[in-house]
């Protein structure tokens, strides 16, 4: 019986290196709620089709600068004791919505918790959020966020490039800020949930379902006495997070003078009009999108210290607009508007 239970379902998306795993290793360290691995299976526009088994083979474009497709990672359904194949036979058989609830249901079981709440953290989740906002009338949505310095800073740690560091948050937070807000869509900023994450989670927890609450020091409890997922998921040594599960802000790291010097080249950069024209929503400069978020008051110093300009950073990418043809029917126009989502103001 308690596997027919029909859970609340919850997508997280984000900019990479915004704290989201570390957010996802306490929520699914709760009773009430569980959070796997990275499936990038809902970030996929065919998947709420009439045909969802498309996405298999189907892969969508991506519209964040450090990728070009976006394409489920199949080596992580093996959590869920599935793999391409019965993933597939699924979809055919039962569609999109059902099987996100078996997904929730058997692991649920598998794991002796009784049902609740389902997350799935994948940050390309941005990228097709409304679409699943539009087919999941109950679905919710929850965006992520971090001061757009320190994501920068730590892309490039990661081996992103530049172009691709330094534009991502840019658009990642203009996906979020062009969703349709209602009750059903949330967000947290990093600096709230690493100053305060028990207390974070308690009010995310709060708001998905009133009658599943845990307080705060019951939360804190299970992150600190479990070890699922983070014995489960494998995460990059340098992620801020030790040995004792303490959760470390790492805003605090020092960040040299060349890489703020580099970041200081987005502050003349706006929304390019066919990109925003492309999702019916309007261009956005990029202080206009920090000043959304409340991170304009950290960086304008730093902006006024730097003089630094290279039109580069908003010229077209070429290479992906080509290499994303075949995901995007071969529309070289759209694909080269997909390519290139900001200009100089």
């Amino acid at each position: 019986m308690g596997r027919r239970k029909r859970n609340e379902i919850c997508l997280i998306g984000c900019c990479p290196s915004s704290g989201s795993t570390v957010l996802a290793d306490v929520l699914d360290a709760q009773p009430i709620s569980m959070c796997g691995p990275e499936l990038c299976l809902f970030s996929n526009q065919s998947i709420y089709s009439k045909k969802p088994e498309n996405c298999i083979q189907s892969f969508d474009i991506c519209p964040a600068p450090y990728k070009v497709r976006n394409r489920p990672y199949f080596h992580n359904l093996n959590y869920f004791d599935m793999d391409k194949k019965s993933l597939k036979k699924q979809l055919l058989k039962v569609g999109v919505d059902q099987l996100i609830q078996n997904l929730a249901n058997d692991h649920f079981f598998s794991r002796n918790k009784p049902g609740g709440i389902f997350f799935e953290k994948t940050p390309e989740n941005n990228h097709y959020a409304r679409n699943y906002l539009s087919h999941f009338s109950n679905g919710y949505y929850l965006f992520m966020v971090r001061n757009p310095l320190f994501v920068y800073n730590s892309m490039l740690k990661r081996g992103f490039s530049k172009k691709s560091s330094l534009l991502n948050w840019f658009i990642e937070a203009y996906l979020f800020i062009a969703l349709k807000k209602d009750k059903r869509v949330l967000s947290i900023k990093y600096e709230d949930f690493v100053k305060n994450p028990f207390k974070t989670s308690e009010s995310i927890l709060k708001k998905l379902n009133p009658s599943l609450v845990l307080s705060e020091t019951e939360i804190k409890n299970n992150y600190l006495n479990d070890k699922h997922r983070t014995d489960a998921i494998k995460r990059p040594e340098s992620w801020s997070i030790e040995n004792n599960k303490a959760i470390i802000n790492g805003n605090k790291k020092e960040i040299d003078e060349e890489i703020k010097r580099q970041f200081s080249l987005i502050k003349n950069l706006k929304i390019h009009d066919k990109f925003a024209a492309r999702l019916k929503f309007k261009s956005l400069t990029f202080m206009e999108i920090i000043e959304y978020f409340g991170y304009h008051t950290e960086l304008s110093d730093l902006f006024q210290e730097y003089k630094f300009e290279d039109r580069s950073f908003a010229k077209i990418d070429w290479i992906k607009a080509l290499k994303s043809l075949r995901y995007n029917n071969f529309n070289l126009l759209d694909s080269a508007i997909i390519a290139h989502p900001a200009q100089v103001i």
